[in-house]
């Protein structure tokens, strides 16, 4: 089920980072699973981690996110509801995936995966 749902994401966002340049690392970053995005969006602004999207969210992908966050880039329709925001830092680039929380006050989405 893990896999699948790892696989999910990769074909519903289309998350090739060929010619993203570096990717950050794992251990500097203030994110945990489970946590909501509003909270990572912050903590990683305080880092130095500026929204980053090389297309404009469709209104749909606002709608389905419950937020208009600048980093977001799309959200999935479909299956678990995923949505990605993109970050990028000093040359490096974050990407964020959200699944849809149900008890979060702060927002719709919850942190489920990163890199």
């Amino acid at each position: 089920m893990r896999i699948r749902s790892i696989n999910s994401i990769a074909i519903v966002l289309g998350l090739s980072l060929v010619g993203h340049g570096a990717i950050a690392e794992e251990s500097y970053l203030p994110l945990a699973m489970g946590q909501p995005i509003v909270e990572a969006n912050s903590a990683l602004i305080a880092q130095g981690w500026r929204p980053y999207s090389e297309q404009v969210p469709q209104n749909f992908d606002i709608k389905l996110s419950g937020l208009n966050l600048p980093s977001l880039r799309s959200c999935s329709a479909t299956g678990m509801g995923f949505c990605r925001y993109d970050y990028r830092r000093n040359g490096k680039y974050l990407s964020v995936v959200t699944i849809p929380s149900a008890t979060s006050r702060l927002s719709s989405g919850i942190v489920e995966r990163w890199w």
